[in-house]
């Protein structure tokens, strides 16, 4: 995360987060967001590392914050959870784009296995999609 200021010197933000530990951009970009909340602590290192890549790789037109969530208890990885409509949570990840900034629409993935190719893939053709407002 964003915690090792003396290593990361000069300090930029970084494109990712934990959306249970900060909120940075939510309410002013499009956010990529993977729900994982049954995810075993194998399963969320490797989520985040491929949030962390595609992140690193993104080269679109317009800045897009990207997050994992993977505490059930945290209440707005919840409330966005239940704002998108994505029922339950369940063993498979899901993945949002959400862009507040735009009336508060999201585009909803199909895609239940996540990696630094399906995130990018997802960015590249959401518009095909599940659309929603909320």
């Amino acid at each position: 995360e964003n915690r090792d200021y003396i290593t990361d010197f000069p300090f930029y933000p970084k494109p990712w987060g934990d959306l249970c530990k900060t909120t940075d951009d939510i309410n002013t970009h499009k956010c990529l967001i993977v729900f994982h909340e049954a995810a075993d602590d194998e399963e969320q290192m490797d989520l985040e590392d491929a949030i962390r890549d595609a992140a690193e790789d993104y080269r679109g037109d317009e800045f897009i914050k990207f997050y994992w969530a993977c505490d059930p208890d945290a209440p707005l990885s919840s409330n966005i959870r239940q704002a998108c409509k994505l029922g339950p949570v369940g063993h498979s990840p899901r993945m949002v784009l959400l862009d507040i900034p735009d009336d508060g629409n999201f585009f909803v993935s199909d895609e239940n296995e996540i990696s630094a190719e399906t995130i990018t893939n997802f960015l590249a053709n959401y518009k095909d999609c599940k659309k929603g407002q909320i």
